[in-house]
């Protein structure tokens, strides 16, 4: 009876000494980044779009549809500041890249180059907002439907 009773004291003091030791330490700060301050700990967040379609027009016609699935990195705090979300900005700057970039040509692979696309779409929604707010766009897939296809799979009733 007595050892149970030890045991319990012990368990006491054990846990008020944790408690007393834990509470003194300093809280880690939401902006501070993370270890040695680098970017990719701590202040960013991700937003993740719903699977978009953009027409491809050319020549005054539908070429196509670009599919795509897009995340983008965010600053966590300037973020939170924005009076419309951030998700509809990025949204209309992707509509905006495909729709009014004359030099895109998705029927060129070999000139298209996703990167500099993810560099551009950074660039212009960090443009818009007049803040780094976006510090990194990720196409996570990119599809091209040609008016063909589409309109081939809708005969077929697909």
């Amino acid at each position: 009876m007595i050892k149970l009773l030890l045991t319990g004291i012990w368990g006491v003091i054990l846990l008020s000494g944790s408690i007393y030791f834990f509470s003194g330490m300093p809280e880690p700060q939401a902006g501070d980044g993370g270890p040695d301050g680098k970017p990719y700990f701590g202040k960013l967040e991700t937003i993740h779009l719903d699977t978009m379609s953009v027409a491809f027009i050319q020549k005054n016609a539908v070429q196509g549809y670009v599919i795509l699935d897009v995340a983008f990195a965010v600053d966590s705090a300037r973020n939170k500041k924005l009076s419309v979300p951030a998700k509809l900005i990025v949204q209309n700057e992707v509509n905006n890249a495909f729709l009014k970039n004359r030099r895109l040509n998705i029927n060129r692979l070999d000139e298209f180059d996703p990167d500099k696309l993810e560099q551009q779409l950074a660039d212009q929604i960090n443009e818009k907002v007049g803040e780094l707010l976006v510090s990194e766009v990720m196409i996570q897939r990119i599809d091209f439907l040609s008016s063909e296809e589409v309109r081939d799979t809708k005969l077929r009733g697909g």
